[in-house]
């Protein structure tokens, strides 16, 4: 049983009323069994704030994300060639960048797939693949 700051209090008061002979040791069980239930929907509700609170904040990041301007388009026509890519950076933010340093070969007429996930050791790992249109 876990046992909360305001229960803790009802329980050391009831002992030392118990200790001072003002209640009966049946008294100081129920106050015992009852106090942490009695705190309970407090904690409860307590602990949904925080849930909203979260949320909340939540909803301002996606709001600001959503506020902001989009870039403008830029459009690149290949007619026929391969796609390379030098040294790419991309981040969302200032603080964190997404794509670091990236170079990809990506043939003439072929469908790529790129993934990122998480190795056990805690580092980032992409792996990237293709395949020629018809194979």
């Amino acid at each position: 049983m876990e046992v909360g700051g305001g229960a803790a209090l009802g329980i050391l008061l009831a002992v030392i009323a118990f200790l001072n002979k003002e209640l009966a040791l049946a008294n100081v069980i129920f106050m015992i069994l009852l106090s942490a239930e009695f705190f309970l929907p407090m904690r409860r509700l307590g602990s949904y704030f925080h849930v909203a609170m979260n949320g909340m904040a939540a909803s301002d990041k996606i709001f600001k994300f959503l506020s902001e301007d989009e870039p403008a388009e830029r459009t690149v026509k290949v007619a026929g060639g391969d796609i390379e890519l030098k040294d790419v950076y991309f981040s969302y933010d200032k603080e964190r960048e997404i794509l670091h340093g990236v170079n990809i070969s990506i043939p003439n007429g072929s469908f790529i797939g790129i993934r990122e996930y998480t190795l056990a050791s805690g580092g980032p790992y992409c792996d990237c693949g293709y395949k020629k249109k018809g194979k």
